[in-house]
């Protein structure tokens, strides 16, 4: 299978971004491709990619796991009828498209000019899909100016994007090698990497938007995501790890205040950062860590692992004696870690497990991460593993004041346009008024995913009182033909 390369450097972040089914690892030259500070050579990753697994309806296990290059379950495009078709080796044989934000807005302020030229970032954007060659008719988000449903950026239409600069990736799992054993998922993911340039964290920054849409026949309804990066910071040899069950982050930091120079691999030197994965949109189910030369080597062990347990189906034991999904979940000075027990440093892996709910046929997920780095030049190896949670809060903060809720349709303004509904004050105390203008359902969400309100709203103004505690809920509105969401802050 083929893959193309894209590098994404937006802010002081570099990071290479594949169709191939992993990212961050360069898989031509076998090496590290996560470099932040950006041109210093130095590298928080080597390679991230994701775990998928559901039972169906049958009680079969489904899956789809890809660790590195060489051993991966998704590949580059849509699902399809045919993937040797003419359609589609001129269209997905390369799955990977970039496009900036400054693009997008000079194009809507110039597509109607005589003599204007769509540039191929717009003009190639994977809006629509021939769904006669058995593709889905929406694939990347858009704007669609013109309300036909299609795709047409000569008549105004427009990638829509989170941040300064996306690079979006289309992969599935039906035309993949089955490397580990079991029938794929059937499964089309669709990844929006994106940067934002700026003067605080969010500079050392890559986000990315996952979606999963269940295209084929089979439903799961335990179905489970996974993230899994191997964390070579800087000198892959003298690592820790370490995971945040409340913030839900998994992160990397040095065994000791220096990291050396190795094996052709630049260190970071005395003092060196932290780096982690955090879930935006929704709470951990498990995190946990392994070493080089101890990767699971079959179903089994994968499927141990995504249910939270060791790849022998052992589960964690905290340092107290019980029972955990998360290993090595205490701050640093603390019982339950790697500097606490002193283990031997080395090269780490880790995993973490999100349990979105069914997927079932038909249907999609949606979640957000974050890639994050944090290096106070004045911090030791501890303090700034231990600095990495305020990071952590900052992105988490900027996300659920800023970036459009993960779940939202995005494809079409027609569909947006055709329900209307306005909620005032946001923030508030908890009470808060709804507008609608024809009957419509409404849902509201922890971010954990819990239903905690549900009502038919009649058209009219109608005052909701949330007995729920301060944080970020997401409210969902249906009329039966299109679906908006919101963010409503409580505090």
């Amino acid at each position: 299978m083929s893959q193309s390369l894209y590098t994404l450097e937006t802010n002081n972040v570099s990071a290479l971004i594949s169709d191939g089914g992993t990212f961050f690892e360069n898989a031509f030259t076998s090496s590290h491709a996560y470099e932040v500070p950006y041109g210093s050579n130095s590298h928080t990753m080597y390679s991230m990619s994701f775990w998928m697994y559901g039972t169906d309806m049958s009680s079969s296990h489904h899956s789809s796991y890809s660790s590195y290059s060489s051993n991966v379950e998704l590949v580059a495009g849509p699902v399809a009828d045919d993937y040797d078709s003419d359609y589609y080796q001129s269209n997905f044989t390369s799955a990977i498209w970039s496009v900036t934000q400054a693009e997008i807005d000079m194009h809507l302020a110039n597509y109607g000019n005589t003599g204007y030229v769509v540039p191929s970032s717009i003009a190639d954007w994977p809006g629509s899909g021939d769904a006669t060659e058995g593709v889905a008719a929406n694939l990347a988000p858009y704007i669609d100016a013109n309300s036909n449903e299609v795709y047409d950026p000569e008549n105004g239409d427009a990638p829509f994007i989170e941040g300064d600069k996306a690079v979006y990736v289309i992969l599935n799992d039906v035309n993949a090698p089955d490397v580990v054993a079991g029938p794929p998922l059937e499964v089309e993911v669709h990844v929006m990497f994106y940067q934002l340039a700026t003067a605080d964290p969010l500079n050392n920054t890559t986000f990315f938007n996952v979606k999963v849409f269940n295209r084929g026949s089979f439903s799961y309804p335990d179905f489970k995501f996974g993230v899994f990066a191997d964390f070579d910071l800087g000198n892959f040899s003298d690592d820790y790890w370490g995971c945040d069950s409340t913030d839900n982050y998994m992160f990397a930091y040095n065994a000791d205040n220096n990291d050396e120079d190795g094996l052709g691999i630049t260190g970071y030197g005395t003092n060196p950062p932290a780096a982690g994965i955090v879930s935006l949109s929704h709470e951990l189910n498990s995190a946990q860590t392994f070493n080089s030369g101890t990767e699971p080597a079959g179903y089994q062990n994968y499927y141990n692992m995504m249910m939270g347990d060791q790849a022998n189906g052992t589960p964690h034991t905290h340092f107290d004696g019980h029972e955990t999904n998360f290993q090595y979940s205490d701050q640093l000075i603390q019982e339950y870690s790697e500097v606490n027990l002193g283990n031997p440093p080395g090269d780490r892996r880790g995993l973490m497990v999100v349990s979105p709910g069914s997927l079932l046929s038909g249907t999609s997920h949606c979640m957000d991460y974050a890639v994050v780095y944090h290096k106070n030049p004045a911090g030791d190896n501890i303090q700034n593993a231990e600095e990495l949670d305020s990071i952590v809060n900052f992105v988490q903060s900027y996300y659920d004041q800023n970036i459009q809720p993960c779940d939202s349709y995005m494809a079409s303004t027609s569909e947006l346009e055709q329900l209307e509904l306005s909620l005032f004050p946001n923030p508030s105390n908890g009470t808060f008024n709804v507008s609608a203008d024809e009957p419509t359902q409404l849902e509201i969400f922890s971010m954990s995913g819990q239903l905690i309100y549900k009502e038919l709203l009649s058209p009219g103004i109608h005052v909701i009182d949330l007995k729920e505690a301060d944080g970020i809920y997401l409210l969902k509105a249906s009329n039966g033909k299109s679906v908006l969401s919101q963010k409503i802050i409580i505090e």
